[in-house]
């Protein structure tokens, strides 16, 4: 691992004449010398000001963001598989109750990991650099997480209990809400990881998640679309789509996969941008402990 480049070294004599939240604190050092350091804690004022890549930023906050991406790929590892097992948003497959129950736990862990990881991969960075560029995306991916996850888990009982046309009903209204938090909450997502790529910066990994934040919502919208109005309308024939469906479904299966491969990668470069920020921190910080 290479060591981060050392902090920029300003004018002495220059002053700061724009708001500029100190990257450790968020104390606003406006007016103060950018050879200085912070009177709130003491960090080295020329980190702050070192432009917005991810290596400049709280060594503290990366390490999140690396753990939450680690999480979030493990997670996926397990539910989109298991998903494809229960038939979660297509036609349920008939399971023996053991192996059912096994995918279930599975699926469960899956989803406990996705959780903690999306919520520390949003954590608001320490110092709230940025925060409006990121702050809604963050907000969105957090509330799509939890409608979909509050209206997705019911969708399981189906595997395991005959429910009468209301529950039918019920449960088919909340796969719905869950389908539409999905379709929102993902290009919220990806959008907030094309803007961590660009601070790092990765060229490649901006693109990447560009064109899933397009691809991904619109192949699910495919998917879903057909499911949804097969719920309510009961068609006498064949529902119109299922051929498109079926591509879909293709489409996401190997977006999905690339999908895990950018966490995993952001994952390490996280790791990367963190090591290198802890060690320029510990050279200009007099307390290394950040």
């Amino acid at each position: 691992m290479t060591q981060g480049p050392p902090p920029p070294v300003p004018a002495a004599a220059a002053t700061l004449n724009i708001d500029t939240p100190c990257r450790k604190c968020g104390y606003n050092l406006r007016g103060l010398s950018p050879a200085g350091r912070c009177p709130e804690c003491g960090a080295v004022i020329a980190i702050s000001i070192g432009g917005d890549t991810l290596r400049y930023s709280n060594p503290a906050w990366l390490a999140k963001l690396a753990m939450g991406a680690d999480l979030l790929a493990f997670g996926g590892t397990f539910v989109f598989p298991t998903s494809l097992c229960f038939g979660i948003g297509g036609v349920p497959l008939p399971l023996s109750a053991v192996y059912a129950v096994g995918t279930l736990i599975l699926f469960a862990v899956g989803l406990l990991s996705i959780v903690a990881g999306v919520w520390l991969v949003t954590q608001r960075e320490l110092s709230g650099l940025l925060v409006n560029n990121y702050g809604p995306s963050r907000q969105i991916i957090r509330v799509t997480l939890i409608i979909a996850l509050a209206s997705s888990v019911p969708g399981l009982f189906k595997q395991f209990f005959t429910l009468n046309p209301g529950g039918s009903l019920i449960l088919h209204s909340m796969e719905v809400a869950a389908a539409v938090a999905i379709v929102i909450g993902l290009p919220a997502q990806l959008d907030y990881f094309s803007k961590l790529a660009r601070r790092i910066p990765d060229a490649s990994l901006t693109a990447r998640a560009n064109f899933l934040k397009i691809a991904l919502p619109v192949t699910c919208g495919l998917l879903f679309a057909p499911v949804i109005l097969a719920a309510y309308i009961q068609p006498a024939g064949p529902m119109p789509g299922a051929g498109l469906s079926l591509v879909a479904a293709i489409a996401i299966f190997v977006f999905l996969i690339m999908y895990l491969f950018l966490v995993a990668r952001l994952a390490i470069s996280f790791k990367e941008q963190s090591h290198a920020a802890r060690q320029m921190w510990d050279r200009a910080n007099p307390n290394p402990s950040v």
